[in-house]
């Protein structure tokens, strides 16, 4: 039987993030909820590093205030191998500190739908007044293994759009090409 962890950006201090969404684009909620966002999307888009965050190595999953998946290219070849669902690769240019250019090959991952395998009775967070049947405030995360696909090895959780699941297989490879992201085990506090 697989096992999936929840995939999120590099956590080291050393590691940028981004905290502003890019100008022109009014909100990023749309690649949150895995909403298309081709018709807002250009291929000028530029994320900046964040200024009250010292770190400037950029990794390999940028951890990010939008709670979108930023990608490298390198992580990015790994997602379109794997990935078994409609997904949007939307160019983005990143930012130094200084408004340089720190690398103009990264990509927000935008997976178009869910898979609804949250065990709700476990899962720890509060609900969404907003949306019914999701959760607002994720804190512990546990799915119904039986509810996914057997072809998925990434995908997002239909009761928090926002998390995104990696199969052991796919965290092999990732883990393997020696990229930089974090996980976080199912069933255990998300930090």
């Amino acid at each position: 039987m697989s096992q999936f962890f929840i995939l999120r950006g590099a956590s080291g201090d050393e590691f940028c993030r981004v905290w502003e969404r890019p100008d022109g684009i009014r909100s990023m909620r749309p690649a949150k909820r895995g909403t298309s966002m081709l018709d807002r999307w250009s291929d000028d888009v530029s994320f900046a590093m964040a200024g009250r965050h010292p770190g400037q190595k950029v990794p390999d999953a940028i951890k990010n205030a939008q709670e979108c998946l930023m990608v490298s290219d390198r992580l990015k070849a790994l997602v379109e191998e794997s990935v078994m669902s409609p997904v949007e690769f939307l160019p983005f240019t990143l930012l130094n500190h200084k408004g340089r250019v720190a690398s103009d090959s990264m990509w927000v991952v935008n997976l178009l739908d869910t898979v609804a395998c949250a065990d709700m009775d476990a899962t720890k967070g509060s609900m969404s007044p907003f949306h019914e049947g999701e959760i607002q405030d994720l804190v512990e995360l546990h799915v119904i293994e039986d509810r996914v696909p057997d072809d998925r090895k990434i995908f997002r959780v239909a009761e928090h759009p926002a998390t995104f699941l990696v199969r052991d297989d796919l965290r092999a490879a990732i883990d393997e090409a020696g990229m930089t992201v974090t996980y976080h085990a199912l069933g255990a506090p998300i930090l």
